[in-house]
């Protein structure tokens, strides 16, 4: 029973060591689209919220071109 238990955290230590691995090799073109727009977004502080009750307007849309 020692030996299975020793076993299996030398198996969990491993498979956990390549989960942190492919976590890390994780890029952000594997996120959603609308996860990278709102995130551009935030990155210049432009709020969808501060207009029209959450839609972005023409001149938000010019602001985010022209950053």
């Amino acid at each position: 029973m020692e030996t299975g238990i020793a076993h299996k955290r030398k198996v969990l230590g491993e498979n956990t060591k390549v989960l942190k691995k492919n976590q890390t090799e994780k890029k952000k073109i594997d996120l959603p689209v609308s996860v990278e727009v709102k995130n551009i977004l935030l990155r210049y502080n432009i709020s969808a919220a501060a207009y029209h009750g959450g839609r972005l307007n023409g001149v938000d849309c010019r602001e985010l071109i022209h950053l």
